[in-house]
């Protein structure tokens, strides 16, 4: 797992190498933020969708696959299991022109849902890295 700050988004950039990313982070620590530049470093379609089960059924409806696209999927924490389910599904069938980024403020995500994804903690700024 990659622990990285939000000073860190060349990092971030740089080390997501994987088409299923979860992204962990309280609050405001920029998860979606990232994922946004890194889409658009890689020259991807941007799409923001929350976590709803009926969203992520329609990924493929929602997004123009004749050009490479970055879904972000917010919040993990909010998600229902029958959306957990659906996002299983579609992490094993993404199509190849998609890359999904799944942001969660919790830890907690399941265990099949890690294995299939590379997984990026990300934190706020700490109080000597404010000054």
């Amino acid at each position: 797992m990659l622990d990285i700050t939000t000073l860190d988004s060349c990092q971030f950039q740089m080390k997501i190498n994987h088409p299923f990313v979860v992204v962990i982070g309280p609050e405001g620590s920029g998860k979606k933020t990232q994922s946004r530049k890194v889409a658009e470093s890689r020259e991807r379609q941007f799409i923001a969708i929350e976590g709803k089960k009926e969203n992520i059924e329609s990924l493929t409806a929602i997004a123009d696959l004749s050009v490479p696209t970055t879904i972000c999927i917010y919040d993990y924490s909010e998600m229902s299991k029958y959306a957990i389910n659906a996002l299983l599904k579609t992490a094993e069938e993404t199509p190849e022109n998609m890359d999904l980024v799944l942001c969660s403020r919790t830890n907690d995500i399941l265990g099949t849902m890690r294995s299939r994804a590379q997984v990026v903690k990300m934190s706020l700024f700490s109080e000597e890295q404010l000054r």
